[in-house]
């Protein structure tokens, strides 16, 4: 190998071991970079031409090096972009809180909001009024029938005294109606008429006729047990009339129950002797038997 060969040889090795160290130093220096490549690098102490402190320029500094400059703050804007928005990425709009009324009237129609042009808006009272008593006249009519019923029975439940003797008035009422007919009648038939009416023989013959036709009737009646019909209605007023005066309404205290239990001895309030044990034991009833046995005995020695 000739010298000539030799020294391009080192060379060309020498070129290559610069590379490497250059791409090594470029490496490290992109490893202690934490921020991408399109931001600002961290500051180091070796980029900064003196470790004086400098502070930050004034406005009417800016403003001397941008005239020195031969520029301005911002450019003059002579064309402006009219097309080309649909395809641009979308903006964030900023946020806002909107009250009840406008997010209701986001989804409102303008018809149900604003009046129209050639109609007045609506007048009316601005304090609140009461709405007018509903009638029954507005129900159905089977409704309204039931409702009558319905008022009838609760008056009714409401003043439960005053129409229990009400109706025992009517009840009585009643009963003497028809006891007074009844007299009536019986006073016209069994008392000699001072001014008889003048009738034809053939008249009195069948006047007679149905008189022995109603006697014998009430004859068979009274022979089978058939009441007249004077005797039912007696009957129902009577009825009526008892059931109106056992109306539980009219009691002073409530009706004991049938099924409630009858004891031999009453309660008579507090002041009755106790004997303490023995009315808890279960020859409570033997005791009040020979009691009862022992009073009676006791008052037929008195009388006898």
């Amino acid at each position: 190998m000739s010298i000539d060969a030799a020294h391009t040889t080192s060379q060309t090795v020498s070129s290559y071991l610069d590379l490497l160290d250059h791409t090594a130093a470029l490496a490290r220096e992109a490893e202690l970079n934490i921020r991408p490549d399109n931001r600002r690098p961290i500051t180091r102490l070796e980029h900064l031409d003196s470790s004086e402190f400098r502070p930050r320029p004034s406005k009417d500094e800016l403003r001397a090096q941008i005239k020195a400059a031969g520029g301005t703050k911002q450019p003059f804007v002579r064309f402006s972009r009219t097309t080309g928005s649909e395809f641009s990425p979308a903006l964030h709009l900023r946020p806002k809180i909107l009250d009840t009324w406008t997010a209701n009237r986001v989804t409102q129609p303008d018809r149900s909001i604003r009046a129209p042009k050639d109609a007045a808006p609506p007048r009316f009272n601005h304090q609140p009024e009461l709405f007018p008593t509903p009638k029954d006249e507005l129900c159905h009519e089977m409704h309204a029938e039931w409702l009558k019923r319905h008022g009838k029975a609760r008056e009714r439940a409401l003043n439960p005294v005053f129409h229990g003797l009400k109706d025992i008035d009517k009840a009585r009422q009643a009963l003497e109606h028809h006891a007074q007919v009844r007299q009536r009648t019986r006073d016209v038939m069994t008392r000699r008429n001072a001014a008889p009416p003048h009738l034809s023989d053939n008249t009195k013959k069948a006047l007679a006729e149905v008189k022995k036709t109603v006697a014998i009737t009430r004859v068979f009646q009274d022979l089978v047990g058939l009441e007249s019909r004077a005797q039912q209605e007696e009957t129902r007023d009577k009825e009526r009339l008892a059931k109106a005066m056992s109306s539980p309404e009219l009691y002073i205290r409530p009706v004991t129950p049938e099924g409630r239990a009858r004891h031999l001895r009453d309660w008579t309030g507090p002041e009755r002797s106790l004997r303490m044990l023995r009315e808890s034991t279960p020859w409570r009833e033997a005791d009040d038997k020979r009691e009862l046995a022992m009073r009676a005995r006791a008052r037929r020695r008195s009388t006898g």
